[in-house]
């Protein structure tokens, strides 16, 4: 079967940037090593690097019995030309006709995936006729890049996890609310899950493999302080970001720990390969906006709708928690009170 009949996309060039990246780093990773990381199937990692040998050629060389990965002058070619148009295309994703008001919020990769989509939707149905010209961008940074990219004036403020008081890098840390709880996420099959477990303390997770994100780009520590123990089969995992996280455990790579976020428990309860389970001991995440210099009065009248939504997605992830609370208390009584009705 040929590969030539489909013309590679940019997200066969994102992953052949990435294998380039990672063969650089070390050449002896093993494409189910990084298909893993990468948060694909292997069978769809190989299919994607066989389509673009089918069009540029051999990109790379194996050696025989040896696991020895060797990058072609072709694959280096490529990947000079594959990051011009990815940045490129960035840059035109960013583009906005002149006249139009742009707003650009830092992020890190959990804010992206789990908060701003119902925050989107709160702002769009919260917009005024004259708002239609708002051009609203993200950029996505490690957690200690927040606070500089605000206080630089690079975007309008940054949303992440709470580092500090007051004050952090220049930035002015303002919490949009209280800290909320994390939960755990294994595959269906898992022991655990089979036994219908209702919490899980971050002790137990000495035996198994974490899949965990690197210190950088996760919120709040909620990996730190989780020992693994390889002695008893225990082993931390990192990948670049959540959709891998939610890859690799439907693929029964390892478990996690997510925030008990809307979004983040809706996607894993909708998914029939994942389980939730409360963690009540883990590490709590608390958020806050990053504000430049002149705090929140020197935001712009969009800039000040956006994390007004924010505020009000907070404050329904709190409502939902407290319900969740109510009804586990209400099912614990239930048995209570069927004995006393018997006596």
């Amino acid at each position: 079967m040929s590969h030539t009949a489909v013309e590679p996309s940019l997200a066969h060039l994102r992953l052949f940037c990435f294998v380039v990246r990672e063969l650089r780093s070390d050449p002896k990773r093993s494409y189910r090593d990084m298909s893993t990381s990468y948060g694909i199937s292997l069978k769809t990692f190989t299919d994607r690097i066989a389509l673009l040998e089918g069009r540029y050629g051999s990109l790379i060389a194996t050696l025989q019995r040896s696991p020895v990965k060797r990058l072609t002058l072709a694959a280096d070619e490529l990947y000079e030309r594959a990051e011009k148009l990815l940045t490129d295309h960035a840059k035109l994703r960013e583009w906005h006709p002149t006249g139009a008001t742009q707003l650009k919020v830092g992020v890190t990769n959990a804010i992206l995936v789990y908060v701003m989509p119902s925050c989107i939707q709160r702002f769009a149905a919260n917009g005024r006729v004259s708002d239609d010209q708002v051009r609203l961008s993200f950029v996505e940074t490690d957690v200690e890049e927040l606070a500089d990219l605000a206080a630089s004036g690079k975007v309008d403020f940054s949303l992440g996890p709470r580092l500090g008081r007051g004050r952090f890098g220049g930035a002015i840390v303002k919490p949009v609310g209280p800290s909320l709880p994390s939960v755990l996420i294994c595959h269906w099959q898992h022991p655990w899950a089979i036994e219908d477990r209702k919490s899980v303390s971050p002790s137990e997770l000495s035996n198994q493999r974490l899949i965990a994100l690197p210190s950088a780009v996760q919120p709040g520590g909620m990996f730190d302080n989780i020992d693994t123990d390889p002695a008893q089969g225990g082993e931390r995992m990192i990948v670049t970001n959540y959709t891998s996280i939610v890859a690799c455990v439907r693929m029964g790579v390892g478990v996690s720990i997510v925030p008990r976020w809307p979004e983040a428990i809706a996607n894993a309860s909708g998914e029939q390969t994942l389980r939730v389970i409360p963690m009540p001991k883990a590490k709590r995440t608390g958020l806050a906006a990053y504000l430049p210099p002149g705090g929140e009065d020197a935001l712009s009248s969009p800039a000040k709708r956006l994390l007004s939504s924010v505020r009000q997605w907070v404050q329904q992830s709190l409502s939902l928690e407290t319900s969740h609370k109510s009804r586990r208390k209400r099912a614990s009584r239930q048995p209570a009170k069927r004995r006393k009705r018997k006596e």
